[in-house]
């Protein structure tokens, strides 16, 4: 008898959400979908232990040597090459959120798969279109210290700044705050998993119908400047001055241009909409 597919995944407000968004619309059956290298391994042990038929393996994150800090950076880095690896030897079917991950598997790993490219959407109820234009800016992040919100606070006034962490909201607080904001931050320093992945923080703006600040480093930066849907800059406090003025002396067209861009390259639906 079939059984409904199981989805494995960090409970975040990005990926997992969006997988189980589409095996419910699709009644998708007999897989158990592991979502990075941590779910993947519990994923593989579900199929080898005959609870689900098929493995899918969808790999969201890769590290460099480049991002390593120290050696237990490195180990850690080290290990989840083979991890990631060992997996997709596995898997009945891989999948990976950017075409980087596949190059800096190659690169980093000496090694490479076919693997169907699954970038980061969200379902279209997530979408919103508030139409407001408030001065403050908002900044969504795994936790409350990093380097893009230590770069926003020394620009910023702390008035005009909102800080928040992903997962600590409920769905409907976190999507109506920042679509209640007026430009969203993405800013990183070092090339790390944001050059290799999909930023969630920078769609999440997006489909919440609000312009970002997003720092050339990131994967989804290319998009951003082609389709004006915000302002990509070096990793300094006065390209963000610059940047936060220019886009509040033109509100109305960058907003407009990322409501757009939300829905064209953000919405799950269309994404998974190939996926059989």
């Amino acid at each position: 008898m079939d059984k409904k597919s199981i989805v494995l995944g960090k409970k975040v407000v990005s990926r997992t959400e969006t997988v189980r968004d589409w095996v419910d619309k699709t009644n998708h059956q007999d897989y158990v979908i592991g979502i990075s290298a941590f779910f993947g391994v519990w994923a593989w042990l579900i199929k080898t232990l005959r609870i689900r038929k098929r493995f899918i393996y969808y790999c969201i994150d890769f590290y460099s040597y480049v991002t390593a800090r120290g050696w237990f950076d490195r180990v850690f880095i080290w290990l989840h090459i083979r991890v990631d690896r060992w997996l997709a030897l596995r898997a009945d079917e891989n999948w990976i959120i950017s075409n980087r991950i596949g190059t800096a598997r190659t690169e980093f790993g000496n090694f490479s798969f076919l693997c169907r490219i699954v970038p980061l959407g969200y379902p279209p109820s997530y979408f919103r279109e508030e139409k407001l234009h408030y001065n403050n800016l908002i900044y969504v992040g795994l936790s409350q210290s990093f380097e893009g919100m230590d770069l926003a606070r020394r620009v910023v006034p702390s008035h005009r700044l909102n800080v928040l962490t992903s997962g600590k909201l409920p769905l409907e607080r976190l999507l109506k705050v920042v679509s209640h904001s007026g430009i969203g931050l993405a800013l990183w320093n070092k090339k790390g998993n944001q050059y290799y992945g999909d930023s969630g923080k920078i769609k999440l703006y997006l489909i919440c119908g609000i312009p970002v600040i997003v720092t050339h480093n990131a994967n989804f930066s290319e998009v951003v400047k082609k389709e004006n849907a915000g302002l990509v800059i070096d990793f300094d406090e006065q390209n963000l001055r610059w940047a936060i003025e220019k886009i509040f002396n033109n509100y109305e067209f960058y907003r407009e241009n990322a409501v757009r861009t939300g829905k064209t390259y953000c919405n799950s639906d269309k994404i998974f909409g190939e996926i059989k």
